[in-house]
């Protein structure tokens, strides 16, 4: 059961990787009448997102190394680089739960798989587009 929900959310991870660069490419060449372009921030944007993605899987890397000092400094990058935080495991170590905490950002805790729909859209309606 775990196995088909992870599957599914992987089948998700990788439409969404793919289809919110184009839709990026596609407004940055939707031009507004009396509006200067800003043309440099999207790559700002895609630097930032890219780095943190690198940072992400580096992680992860290092906790299946066994390396949890490592894992929490990364991870601790990774939410700095963050608008939002969404929790995706119910065990994650006291300090990364400390430093949440003192953090004035969004953060979507823990939910089961079938709670996890409903709430992140929730959590995205109210708490990251309101920002």
């Amino acid at each position: 059961m775990l196995h088909q929900i992870n599957k599914k959310y992987t089948v998700w991870i990788w439409l969404l990787s793919i289809i919110i660069p184009l839709a990026v490419v596609i407004l940055f060449n939707v031009k507004i009448e009396g509006v200067e372009r800003l043309w440099f921030l999207p790559p700002i944007y895609a630097a930032i997102n890219a780095t943190t993605a690198i940072i992400l899987v580096v992680s992860v890397n290092q906790i299946r190394k066994g390396n949890r000092k490592a894992h929490e400094r990364l991870m601790k990058t990774a939410i700095d680089n963050s608008d939002a935080i969404i929790i995706a495991g119910d065990d994650i170590p006291a300090e990364l739960s400390k430093y949440l905490k003192k953090l004035e950002k969004p953060v979507l805790d823990y939910k089961t798989p079938e709670e996890f729909s409903a709430a992140y859209q929730d959590f995205y309606d109210t708490q990251v587009l309101s920002q």
